[in-house]
């Protein structure tokens, strides 16, 4: 039997854009935004007294079906106020559950959009007498295709070389999880459990995200969890960012529970505005010898976090 138990109306933030910018950001390094992140504190510090973190909830509501248990309230993780710490939109340190969702850190490239070979270290050997073409095929995994760096990649392919790690906060749990096998789909919980994951990639119909668009999770019970963009109905169902112009999710909005007898719940989103992170930048210059100039220098930059705004869904 299918029911509707309740919409969750969310309000997001409008987009912008960073002029300059390309869809390829090398080696960055791009997490979730701070609204998210507030629901991430959960998986990677459990609210436990072995923790010395006490429980502090203020219930408001709890919707109750024959398997399932949605409780409504307002948490405070007391894991301590960090520095430059985003107000949130419930107060510094508190969150408005529920808040289900997938979201992910993305290392190097996204996982879904680059090939992660398995032949890494086997193909620095090869080149290990060759310096120079070492150097162009461990370009591959730091070119983003902007910086006049040098030595350029043999036909400007662009490889990754570290996984992105998701993080899952649903009704049945939470945990971690990385894309073992790009080709094949095959995902790897981090914590030892019988949990399924499997998703879907393509072009969004109601925005501009191009790559992981859902997800269809399976836990211990054999109830089921849909996120992101599973048709058109399913719309503000992702988090992005400005710096990517909004094409690569940092996560996904949980739109429908189906349990083993049937019965289904459904949410519903709306969009608004996040902040961003400070971003952290080093940049250092190498001498080294190449063929043509002996004394080239390559300039090389790195850049950690993202300072610019966040497209994303909040309970409301």
């Amino acid at each position: 039997m299918k029911q509707t138990f309740f919409c969750l109306f969310i309000f997001l933030s409008g987009i912008y854009t960073c002029p300059g910018q390309t869809s390829d950001l090398g080696s960055r390094i791009i997490p979730p935004s701070p609204a998210t992140h507030e629901y991430e504190k959960y998986i990677d510090y459990d609210v436990t007294m072995y923790n010395g973190l006490p429980n502090i909830t203020i219930p408001l509501y709890v919707i109750q079906n024959k398997e399932i248990s949605i409780p409504i309230n307002l948490t405070y993780h007391a894991s301590g106020i960090r520095y430059r710490q985003d107000n949130g939109f419930v107060g510094v340190g508190w969150t408005l559950n529920p808040g289900y969702r997938i979201s992910r850190t993305v290392y190097g490239r996204a996982d879904e959009q680059s090939e992660m070979p398995s032949y890494l270290l086997d193909s620095v050997s090869y080149y290990n007498n060759d310096y120079w073409k070492r150097d162009r095929y461990l370009s591959k995994y730091i070119w983003d295709g902007d910086e006049p760096t040098f030595p350029y990649p043999y036909n400007y392919e662009k490889l990754d070389g570290e996984y992105d790690i998701f993080n899952y906060s649903l009704p049945g749990g939470s945990g971690k999880f990385f894309i073992s096998d790009r080709t094949n789909k095959v995902v790897k919980p981090i914590e030892d459990n019988n949990w399924r994951f499997n998703y879907s990639t393509g072009g969004s119909v109601n925005e501009s995200v191009h790559g992981i668009l859902n997800f269809t999770v399976t836990d211990e019970s054999g109830v089921q969890y849909k996120l992101g963009e599973l048709n058109a109905a399913n719309t503000n169902v992702f988090e992005f960012n400005s710096i990517y112009r909004g094409y690569l999710a940092t996560a996904w909005a949980l739109t429908d529970i189906i349990t083993p007898l049937g019965d289904e719940i459904h949410f519903k989103y709306s969009y608004g505005t996040a902040s961003g992170w400070q971003e952290n930048s080093r940049s250092f210059t190498i001498a080294e010898a190449v063929y043509c100039d002996p004394a080239y220098s390559s300039h090389i930059s790195s850049t950690d976090g993202i300072d610019a705004s966040y497209t994303t869904f909040f309970f409301g």
